[in-house]
C-alpha cells in the first residue's frame, strides 16, 4: 500500500442567485450525482478540445468540489471573470458562461491551506477507515469532522487498485502522512510511480491521453460525455464525432521487445507518421513494453501491426486493448 501527498489540487464551486447547477451543466460534459456520489467529468473548450478531465463531488446541493487535473481552478477567487490574475482557463470557464448565460459564479480557491493526500492499495480502506472513523464505498465521498475541521475523504483510486483521497488542512495532512507511515504498512510513493499505476490500468492523464488537442471522443471516454442533458461547451463538435467518428483515436500497443516506447515517440506504418506515443513504460505488472498512443483511426482496429519509432531504431508492435492491468476495486 502506498500514499502520496498534494497541495493545490482543488477548488469549490458555489452558487450565487441560485444558478449552480446551471453552470455545471454549462461547462461540463456529465451530470454531477446526487449528494456524496463523485463523478468523473470532463471540461471542454468550444472546439471539443479538453481544458481538464475533473472528479465532481455535489457537497450539499448549493456547490460543489472539482477536483481537476489543470490548476486555472485553484489560482484565483473571482466573481464573473472580474478579478485580476486568472489564468486563460478560468477566464474562459468564468466570462463564457456570464456572457452566455447571464450566469454568476464564485471561485473558492483552496491551495492557501487545504492539501490531499491519497492511500492507494488492496489494503487501503482498512488503514483509511481506522485513521478517518468514516466509511464510502467507491465513487462515494464522505465528510467527517475530527474536533478541529471538516475532512472530506472520497474513494475513486487512480491506480487500478482500491484507493482514497482524504481532503484537509495542511496540518491536517502531515499528521495523516506520519500517522500512515508509522503504522509500518504504508510506503510513500511519487507521481513517476502513480504514473506507471495508472497507465497499467488505461486511466488517462491530462497532459498526456488528454490534452486541448485532443476530444473526449478521440481518447475513448464517451462514456463520460452525455449528449441527453443541457447544452454544454463543446457539445455541438462531441455530437458530431459521436455520429461520425473521429479522424484520430487514442489505442494500445504492444511491442516483442524490452524498449521502451515513450511519450512523443512516433507511430508509424511503412515509414509514414500515424501518431505519437502519449503514455509509455515496459509495465512492473505485467512484464510487458506497452504505450497507449494517439493514432490516425484508420489503423486501430485490434491486431493492426504498426512499427515504434524508438530513437534511431524501428520496433514492430501490435495494436492491442488498452488496459493492460484488470482494475482491482472493492465496492
Amino acid at each position: 500500500m502506498s500514499i502520496s501527498i498534494f497541495v493545490k489540487c482543488y477548488a469549490k464551486v458555489s452558487e450565487i442567485a441560485d444558478n449552480l447547477l446551471t453552470y455545471r451543466d454549462r461547462i461540463l460534459t456529465d451530470t454531477c450525482c446526487e449528494d456524496d456520489r463523485v463523478n468523473t467529468i470532463h471540461c471542454c473548450n468550444i472546439s471539443a478540445y479538453e481544458f481538464s478531465d475533473a472528479i465532481a463531488e455535489n457537497v450539499d446541493g448549493i456547490s460543489c468540489i472539482l477536483v481537476s487535473a489543470f490548476s486555472c481552478l485553484v489560482e484565483v477567487t473571482e466573481i464573473a471573470g472580474k478579478s485580476a490574475g486568472k489564468s486563460e482557463k478560468t477566464r474562459f470557464l468564468v466570462e463564457y458562461v456570464h456572457n452566455a448565460l447571464n450566469v454568476q459564479v464564485l471561485f473558492l480557491s483552496n491551495e492557501l491551506h487545504d492539501s490531499r493526500i491519497d492511500v492507494t492499495g488492496t489494503s487501503s480502506h482498512n488503514n483509511t477507515f481506522k485513521w478517518c472513523k468514516t466509511h464510502c464505498c467507491i465513487y462515494t465521498f464522505a465528510i467527517y469532522n475530527n474536533g478541529n475541521e471538516d475532512i472530506l475523504v472520497s474513494r475513486t483510486g487512480y491506480t487500478g487498485e482500491d484507493g482514497f483521497e482524504i481532503y484537509g488542512s495542511h496540518a491536517y495532512i502531515v499528521e495523516a502522512w506520519d500517522k500512515f507511515l508509522a503504522t509500518g504498512k504504508v510506503a510513500p510513493c511519487g507521481l513517476g510511480c502513480r504514473d506507471t499505476l495508472r497507465f497499467e490500468a488505461a486511466l488517462p492523464l491530462y497532459g498526456h491521453e488528454l490534452t486541448d488537442e485532443i476530444t473526449p471522443i478521440e481518447a475513448g471516454l464517451g462514456m463520460f460525455v452525455k449528449l441527453d442533458k443541457p447544452d454544454f461547451i463543446g457539445r455541438d463538435v462531441i455530437e458530431r464525432q459521436k455520429a461520425e467518428g473521429v479522424s484520430k483515436k487514442v489505442v494500445g500497443i504492444e511491442i516483442k521487445d524490452r524498449a521502451i516506447p515513450r511519450a512523443g515517440y512516433d507511430i508509424e506504418v511503412e515509414g509514414r507518421k500515424l501518431g505519437t506515443v502519449t503514455t509509455g513504460y515496459h509495465t512492473i505488472s505485467t512484464d510487458r513494453s506497452v504505450c497507449l498512443a494517439l493514432i490516425d483511426s484508420t489503423y486501430a482496429k485490434l491486431d493492426t501491426p504498426v512499427d515504434v519509432r524508438i530513437r534511431k531504431k524501428v520496433f514492430p508492435g501490435t495494436v492491442v486493448k488498452k488496459k493492460f492491468y484488470e482494475k482491482k476495486y472493492k465496492k
